[in-house]
């Protein structure tokens, strides 16, 4: 097979002569390596030449060899330069890691204190450490009062009057030493519970007592109005020490109670009799509020309570004692007044006698016009002139200043006092008086007799 070159003068390929073709390449390109020619397949008959022995010492580079005629090498470059090869490329080099590079120490230039400087940075260090051992010596003793961790067991009873407010009752309780701080107890109040509601009364507390045992008693009556309390009025107390007695016991108030004895409608006959001389009794119904002893609801209407008072009275005035004032010519009032002196000015077993002489005395307006109590007198100045009263109403309850009985009752007398002047003893003494202490009376028809009975007693001789 003869050699052609292409169209374009280039071949690829294999002579079938591998002898001739070799001379013929070293002739024309000594430089090229005989290589197969590229695109071109050898003929079936034509059998293929032998591969060149692989050599096993050492592997040799593999190169790619092109076989181009002289135009070609013309157009392409100088056919003496060798072609060139390919290589593998070779992986890049992972670049090394840099090192840390290691900081200057810094050097510590230590600064010079002046002894000024040192004096207030003491002072202000024990500011500081003063304030934190106030600090905590105050924690330490608001635990302890808020906990009850205290000595003293004595029993403080704490009055508290109706709508007082928690500020007011916590001062009452610091100043009588059941807690140390009214503040602490406010704050305990306001951000420890739910708030308390605390009712008017007497509370028996003690120091020793923790915030929370103290609260508790407060509101010992916020819910209690079906739970009675037994109440005893003593004979002889007036319209004023009543209505405390019912507050102090959270009965009714003390406003409410004098309201109801003053403005309150009741039924009873002796009642409506008063209407007359009613605006010159400060305390209308003074007299009528017939001590005993009785049970009370907790926080019970004042109208309930005075009247409750009024029947007990009625009954109490039997009708027996009715028939005998009218016999006499007294109205029930007359009795309830003449019988309030008696109660102030006698022991029950003096009663009657001292009840003879206030009637010797009544009946003699001519030598005697005036009665001359003391308690009446003491009545007018220190229960109604607190009031602040007109002159008339005073002088109207003064036995020193008016003639015959006072306008009203002084006081509220049991029982005694008023079968003592509905049967008096029959005497003809128009003065009595007794000792300091009460335990001896003196009667006297003349006053020159009374006078030596002055000097008996070991009473101011002024007093006759």
């Amino acid at each position: 097979m003869n050699k052609e070159p292409m169209e374009h003068g280039m071949s690829f390929g294999v002579s079938p002569d591998p002898e001739e073709g070799k001379e013929t390449r070293q002739e024309e390109h000594p430089l090229i390596e005989e290589a197969p020619v590229l695109g071109e397949q050898a003929p079936e008959d034509q059998p293929l030449a032998e591969e060149p022995p692989v050599a096993s010492a050492q592997p040799q580079e593999e190169k790619f060899v092109i076989n181009l005629p002289d135009e070609a090498w013309e157009e392409f470059g100088d056919p003496e330069l060798d072609q060139g090869t390919y290589e593998e490329p070779q992986p890049a080099l992972e670049p090394e890691p840099k090192k840390k590079r290691k900081r200057p120490k810094r050097k510590v230039v230590k600064e010079k204190i002046s002894p000024v400087r040192m004096v207030i940075k003491i002072v202000i260090a024990l500011i500081v450490l003063g304030i934190a051992v106030a600090v905590a010596t105050v924690g330490v003793l608001v635990i302890k009062d808020v906990m009850g961790f205290k000595d003293g067991d004595e029993v403080i009873e704490i009055s508290i009057e109706p709508d007082e407010t928690v500020t007011a009752v916590a001062n009452k309780m610091e100043e009588a030493g059941v807690i140390d701080s009214a503040f602490v107890f406010r704050a305990y109040v306001r951000y420890a519970t739910d708030g308390i509601q605390v009712n008017f009364g007497k509370y028996a507390l003690k120091p020793s007592m923790s915030y929370s045992d103290i609260i508790n008693t407060l509101q010992e009556y916020s819910d209690q109005s079906s739970v009675t309390k037994r109440i005893t009025i003593k004979e002889g107390a007036t319209v004023e020490e009543i209505a405390q007695i019912m507050q102090d016991n959270a009965i009714c108030t003390k406003e409410a109670f004098i309201d109801e004895v003053n403005n309150g409608e009741f039924k009873a006959s002796f009642v409506q009799a008063l209407d007359e001389t009613k605006d010159m009794r400060p305390y209308r119904l003074e007299g009528y509020l017939f001590p005993d002893t009785n049970d009370y609801y907790i926080g019970s209407d004042a109208h309930d309570v005075v009247s409750k008072m009024l029947v007990n009275f009625d009954k109490r005035f039997t009708s027996d004692m009715r028939q005998l004032a009218k016999q006499k010519g007294y109205t029930i009032d007359e009795i309830m007044t003449m019988a309030s002196i008696v109660q102030a000015e006698a022991t029950p077993e003096e009663m009657a006698n001292v009840a003879g002489v206030y009637w010797n005395r009544l009946n003699s307006p001519s030598k005697f016009p005036k009665m001359q109590s003391d308690p009446t007198t003491l009545y007018a100045e220190h229960v109604l002139k607190p009031l602040k009263v007109s002159q008339e109403i005073l002088d109207g309850y003064n036995t020193y200043a008016t003639e015959g009985l006072p306008t009203g009752p002084i006081n509220n007398p049991g029982a005694e006092a008023i079968e003592a002047v509905l049967n008096p003893s029959n005497t003809d003494a128009y003065f009595f008086l007794s000792t300091k202490d009460g335990s001896e009376f003196y009667y006297a028809e003349t006053y020159e007799e009374h006078k030596q009975n002055i000097k008996k007693a070991g009473l101011d001789e002024s007093l006759g």
